[in-house]
């Protein structure tokens, strides 16, 4: 008997909201579907057999390319699809890989996972992943975390295409609470913590982690991770895995948990650095309002360290310079202030509108007050 042409590859745990939408989405696509559960106590189990699939049982040891790997080896077709539960194949992506399929002519192809997000800026972002490919007992996944499978197959002397007309997977797992619940981030954690003491070295992982022990209010963990990521020395760490929007992400949160520790100068540097990394303005504005708050607490405490009470105020020639340095700082920055307000204004949440407007005071006094100090030293 000739084996089916397409086996779709699935590792689960407790995904019963979710994947009858992806295996709805499969149907007339693929001929084979092999799911590999890793410890669910929902419907999910029952859900898959309702669908037809070949159900494995797998136990969880904090290693993603081993699952991956495990749901591989039951795969009877000439051809793999690997998804997740919170994924949907996009309509006429299916048609296309049966075309591919049949045509053989690569060994594997780019698929664009299409990631959908609320409460952020950027409601889509594109990512490719090399999802399917030849069902070849030398493509295999690596690594514990962030699990990759173009290595291998690279290694092995596959060819690498991109279909024409593009091959889409619809991710919702960011718009749901369960799907990226705190149970799922914490096992994440887990995960990738002992991904890190195999990669110490590794930036992506601790940007990684320390985005989601941010998520889920884990904040002396993840400024810890974060600031590693941004300050070690050259060459101590590698970033070749971390993506301008990982690094964009890393230095915002670390920003903001600069800014609740009233560590101000690190706050503006994460703010001068990470609006670099982005042209999206809803992006780049929390890039700017680590740099507003950031320089603002800067002034404050600079101008507490140089005022005494109730005592003739005697300034150094260095403090003297750098209020004059912090003057003509915080009339740039109320001009950036006066810009945003005004050139982006229908852009702005009513929240972030009253939050610039508190700033633009906030900088318009202390502009004044070193505006006192500078002329009561001349006199």
């Amino acid at each position: 008997m000739e084996n089916p042409l397409i086996s779709l590859c699935m590792i689960v745990k407790n995904e019963q909201e979710y994947l009858p939408r992806c295996l709805e989405s499969v149907q007339n696509v693929v001929d084979e579907i092999i799911i590999v559960d890793t410890g669910s106590t929902d419907g999910t189990k029952e859900i898959a057999r309702k669908y037809g699939s070949k159900l494995f049982d797998f136990e969880w040891i904090d290693d993603f390319s081993v699952a991956r790997n495990y749901s591989l080896e039951q795969a009877k077709g000439r051809w793999i699809l690997v998804m997740d539960a919170d994924e949907e194949l996009e309509r006429d992506s299916g048609a296309r890989l049966r075309k591919l399929a049949q045509a053989d002519e690569a060994d594997a192809y780019w698929v664009l996972q299409r990631n959908f997000y609320k409460n952020r800026p950027q409601n889509t972002l594109d990512v490719p992943v090399l999802r399917f490919f030849r069902n070849c007992p030398t493509y295999r996944y690596r690594k514990r975390y962030h699990e990759e499978n173009t290595t291998s197959i690279r290694e092995s002397g596959g060819k690498i295409a991109k279909d024409p007309q593009g091959l889409i997977i619809f991710h919702y797992g960011y718009l749901h609470s369960t799907a990226q619940g705190k149970p799922r981030v914490e096992r994440a954690i887990q995960t990738m913590q002992l991904a890190l003491q195999e990669e110490p070295n590794n930036a992506w992982l601790l940007a990684k982690l320390g985005i989601d022990l941010y998520s889920i209010g884990r904040q002396d963990e993840a400024y810890a991770y974060l600031y590693r990521f941004a300050t070690a020395e050259q060459g101590q760490l590698d970033y070749r895995q971390a993506t301008p929007l990982d690094t964009h992400e890393a230095l915002t949160y670390l920003g903001d948990l600069a800014m609740r520790r009233k560590e101000y100068t690190l706050a503006k540097y994460c703010g001068l650095a990470s609006r670099k990394l982005t042209d999206v303005f809803e992006l780049r504005l929390y890039s700017e309002f680590a740099v507003i708050g950031g320089t603002l607490g800067e002034t404050q405490i600079l101008l507490e360290q140089v005022q005494q009470e109730n005592v003739p105020l005697r300034l150094t020639s260095e403090n003297f310079s750098l209020l004059r340095q912090k003057l003509q700082e915080l009339s740039d920055l109320e001009g950036e202030i006066t810009t945003l307000l005004d050139g982006f204004y229908t852009l702005l949440s009513s929240s972030q509108r009253n939050l610039l407007r508190s700033w633009k005071s906030s900088c318009r006094q202390l502009i004044l007050a070193i505006q006192q100090i500078l002329t009561s030293k001349r006199a």
